[in-house]
């Protein structure tokens, strides 16, 4: 798939069921890593095919050195395929994201790929003559990890574009190849401001079934269950005091119809008044339980 990745990727942006955290995607690479290590090329490119189809989702801005270790693993999967144009221009994307990134042990100075990279020229950077970034208001564009205010990017190179508005929600993500902008996000020159809330930490990220306690109706008492387990409650005592009387009202009956049938209002309201109460007790325990710390998951 790394292959057809720049025109692929771009339908796959459209089906994201759910979002993907920036957890997840730094654990997928690192399995990625762990299968460079031991040269094991046909796992890294499944990797990173799974990578590929799942970046476009990602629910906060990609890190640049995130992406500068996923270019880095497609460039080495494209030397092991000995297409030497396309893993100089993936490796050209990993130095422009980050020039400092680190190499493993896996690929001493003396391996042929970094020598290779080394020797090539450095992808220069290109601006579209005329043109500005129109990001949506308050919002932001985003490439490979960078924000830009100019539609600036490292030329013929593959980089990846992620747009946010003001509160932080993504609005598209894609890949590119240098500076192919959409026509959506170009506008004229213009000044364009960091978003707010950029250079701050994302926040907690926690599944729609296991909320935090902040993410619920409050941090204080479980109002609605104390209310409806209290209801159950007093309707269990009333129905077992109307069982009460109706047992004693039995003593002055005469005929034996009439004694069955208190007999049987008699024992349905005792089994209606069980039934309140445990469900009354139920709603008050699962209300104090809910109301503490609750059983989160977090990615």
């Amino acid at each position: 798939m790394i292959t057809l990745l720049l025109g692929s990727v771009a339908a796959a942006q459209q089906s994201c069921l759910q979002p993907v955290s920036l957890m997840q995607i730094g654990a997928e690479l690192g399995e990625v890593e762990k299968s460079v290590e031991v040269k094991d090329i046909p796992d890294v490119r499944a990797r990173l095919d799974r990578i590929t189809e799942r970046l476009p989702c990602l629910d906060d801005v990609l890190p640049a050195n995130a992406w500068a270790e996923y270019a880095r693993y497609v460039s080495i999967a494209f030397f092991f395929r000995q297409d030497e144009d396309e893993m100089l221009r993936w490796h050209q994307s990993s130095v422009w994201a980050d020039p400092g990134l680190e190499w493993g042990a896996a690929f001493p100075p003396t391996h042929p790929l970094r020598r290779i990279g080394s020797e090539a020229a450095v992808a220069g950077e290109v601006t579209l003559p005329d043109r500005g970034i129109a990001p949506p208001k308050g919002g932001g564009v985003f490439v490979s990890g960078h924000l830009v205010t100019t539609p600036t990017v490292p030329a013929d190179v593959p980089v990846f574009v992620q747009v946010f508005d003001k509160d932080r929600v993504r609005v598209t993500a894609f890949f590119q190849n240098g500076t192919a902008f959409p026509e959506t996000w170009l506008g004229p020159v213009g000044e364009v401001v960091a978003p707010e809330w950029w250079g701050q930490p994302a926040g907690p990220v926690t599944t729609r079934v296991a909320r935090t306690r902040r993410e619920r109706s409050g941090d204080g008492p479980p109002v609605a269950a104390i209310v409806t387990g209290g209801t159950l409650l007093a309707a269990s005592g009333v129905s077992y005091f109307l069982a009460g009387r109706t047992a004693d009202s039995m003593a002055g009956l005469g005929s034996s119809g009439d004694l069955t049938r208190a007999r049987t209002q008699a024992n349905l309201l005792v089994v209606v008044s069980g039934a309140t109460l445990a469900s009354g007790l139920g709603v008050l325990g699962g209300g104090v339980l809910l109301a503490g710390d609750g059983f989160t998951v977090r990615f």
